[in-house]
Formats: C-alpha cells, structure tokens, sequence
C-alpha cells in the first residue's frame, strides 16, 4: 500500500525521531557538571534512584528527562560535601515539535515519558572549604547557599498546581515539598555551624 505524501505519520512514529532532538539520547539529556573546586566526584540523583556519575569534574552527566526535579551532590578533599536541587521546565520548542507533527496524542506521549522537559545544560556545585579566613567568608558563603535553596524551594511551590478544596493529597505534596527545603537549610545550617574560621 501507498502513502501520499500529505499523509499524516502517525505520532508514535515520530517520537523516536523528536527525541533524538532533546539533547541526548532517546529521551536522555546530557548535563555539564561543574565544580568548585574542580576535581569533585559527583552524583546525580532523584529520589533514591542514582541517575547518573561523573568521577570527576568538569564532566558530563546522562540522566532521562523528567518533570521531577534533580539533586547534584559532589565531595572533594578538604572541602564540605555540597548538593545543588535542578528543577525541569518545559521545552517549548519540543512542545511545537509533537504538536506540530503528532498533535495531542503526540504531546500526551511526550510528556508522559519526560521528552517534553529540560533540565539546565550547565550547573555548578560550589562546596564550602573546611576551614574559612573568617566568619565573613563563611556567613557569605552560606547566605548565597540558602537564598538558592529558599529560591528553589519556591520555584517547586510555583510550578505546582493549585489544591482543590478537600484536595488532600495535592495539599501533602506541597507539604512535603516544604519540608525538603526545610531540611535542606537545616543541613546548610549545620554546615554553616560546623566550619572551621581562621588560620
């Protein structure tokens, strides 16, 4: 049988196709992993699932695309450990993509597998020497830590959908979301308490 050439394909056809534009593999997004200091070994991680390793860094990360945010934790001599939280935004220009060749069936697909979301390119994990010049150094270092815990933190709540009244389960999730950013201040807190100052 023929196909005329103003013939829809059928969207399940094209995901393999649009995938292979998401910056990876399949549906995979490759991430530049960054330290300071270089050197550091890291782990990319979602939940309790380890996604993806780079022994040392600059290196590079695969992780599958996900709506779910992600968190960087890297180690090096000499230095805290440190954890950066990436959250995903939609890809617009994958969004036209499955709309414009695999309409709505297309896009369901695409958002069901993660293609349809992007983590950023680049991150860098900063980690806190053991020891500081001062109690300057160090209050500086970790105030910018916990704005950027306390910025993501809001940005999970942002992207949430509004709860329904009686909605308990949507309430539990940004309850839950809440204290994730809690601990992770009380965790830089504690660090924060823990770091040497002076020579």
């Amino acid at each position: 049988m023929s196909f005329s050439a103003g013939r829809r394909v059928a969207p399940f056809l094209l995901l393999p196709l649009l995938a292979a534009c998401g910056g990876g593999s399949g549906f995979r997004q490759n991430i530049a992993v960054s330290s300071e200091p270089v050197g550091a070994a890291c782990r990319v991680t979602q939940g309790e699932a380890v996604l993806a390793q780079v022994a040392a860094t600059p290196g590079v990360a695969s992780v599958p695309k996900s709506s779910n945010p992600i968190a960087i934790a890297c180690e090096a001599p000499n230095h805290l450990p440190a954890r950066l939280d990436a959250a995903s935004r939609q890809d617009g220009a994958m969004v036209a993509a499955y709309a414009l060749t695999g309409g709505l069936v297309g896009i369901m697909a695409a958002s069901a597998s993660g293609d349809l979301y992007r983590y950023p390119d680049a991150v860098t994990v900063r980690l806190a020497p053991q020891r500081f010049a001062d109690a300057a150094a160090r209050d500086a270092f970790f105030d910018a830590r916990e704005a950027e815990a306390t910025a993501f933190g809001e940005a999970v709540l942002a992207a949430r959908p509004a709860c329904g009244a009686g909605d308990t389960g949507c309430e539990n999730r940004r309850a839950a979301d809440r204290a994730a950013t809690e601990a992770r201040l009380s965790e830089l807190r504690t660090q924060r308490a823990s770091a040497a100052v002076g020579p």
